[in-house]
């Protein structure tokens, strides 16, 4: 079995009568969503967590990319 692993950066804040204000960020891909509700975040989340992960550049033996 492949073991996958996703992290999730989320920011939120609470600005006066303004509402919420979320901030997401898959750190393996970079992608970042805004919302003002809680409740798309987590098909948001299983959706990147369901995609194939990026690759990394391999180096060559000299150690360049």
């Amino acid at each position: 079995m492949t073991r996958r692993y996703n992290s999730f950066l989320v920011r939120c804040w609470q600005r006066d009568s303004e509402g919420w204000h979320i901030d997401i960020t898959h750190t393996q891909s970079g992608q970042r969503k805004q919302y003002s509700t809680w409740s798309p975040i987590a098909d948001w989340m299983i959706d990147r967590c369901h995609e194939e992960p990026p690759r990394c550049k391999q180096r060559s033996s000299s150690g360049k990319s």
